[in-house]
């Protein structure tokens, strides 16, 4: 977990950097940050009970599905969301709030 931490840390970053550079373009750079989605490799390898815990843990109840994340992608992919850039979507269901 300490290399996706990492990675999803220094991902953000880099998104708001490329977000300064490239606005005056008109380039928009967002990130869609998805908790562990059903059906996926990341959410079959972790032990059933720690699934459980992250189920307990989101507001939602669940665990993410994949359109849940495709539906986040494509409003940051659209003409609804000309005005956004260095933002973050947590696709997780609250469970970042906890």
């Amino acid at each position: 977990m300490i290399a996706l931490g990492t990675a999803k840390a220094a991902l953000n970053q880099f998104a708001r950097y490329l977000a300064q550079e490239l606005g005056p373009r008109g380039i928009t750079v967002n990130i869609v940050e998805p908790g562990p989605v059903e059906g996926t490799r990341m959410a079959n390898v972790l032990q059933e009970e720690l699934k459980q815990r992250q189920v307990a843990a989101t507001p939602l109840g669940r665990l993410a599905r994949p359109d849940d994340v495709a539906q986040a992608v494509a409003f940051y992919a659209s003409e609804d969301n000309a005005f956004m850039t260095g933002t973050t979507a947590a696709v997780n269901g609250g469970m970042s709030m906890s």
